[in-house]
C-alpha cells in the first residue's frame, strides 16, 4: 500500500531527523522519546523508502482509511526521504517512543 509523505510541516520530523544525522541507521536501531501527553497511534510497520519516489512510500500492511496511518511513523518516514535514506524500514511507535530500523539497504552510498 502507498502512504503518501507529510505536505505539511510535522514538529517531530525535525527532532526524527536531528537523530537520524546523529545515529546511524544503516548500523543501528535508532530511538527517540517525544514527551508529550498525547500518546498517538501504536504500531510497528515496515516502511519501503525509494530513490526517486518523491511523493509517497511503500508499508506492508493494508488500511481501511488511510487517513488513519499513524502520524509520527509517516513523520519517520518523510524524514529518511529527506535525508536520502533508501531501504526497508521497520518503524514502530508505541508509548511515544520511535524505534527505526533497517532491514535492507536499497542505497549504498548515503550522504546528509
Amino acid at each position: 500500500m502507498k502512504i503518501p509523505y507529510l505536505i505539511r510541516k510535522s514538529k517531530f520530523t525535525p527532532l526524527i531527523i536531528k537523530s537520524l544525522k546523529e545515529n546511524d541507521v544503516y548500523k543501528e536501531e535508532v530511538k527517540l522519546i517525544f514527551c508529550e501527553s498525547r500518546l498517538g497511534y501504536n504500531g510497528e510497520i515496515k516502511v519501503t523508502i525509494t530513490q526517486g519516489e518523491d511523493k509517497e512510500f511503500t508499508v506492508d500492511k493494508k488500511f481501511s482509511d488511510p487517513t488513519r496511518f499513524p502520524a509520527r511513523i509517516k513523520s519517520a518516514a518523510t524524514a529518511l526521504k529527506e535525508l536520502n535514506l533508501y531501504g526497508e524500514f521497520m518503524i514502530s511507535h508505541r508509548d511515544n517512543e520511535i524505534k527505526i530500523r533497517i532491514v535492507r539497504n536499497l542505497h549504498q552510498s548515503h550522504l546528509y
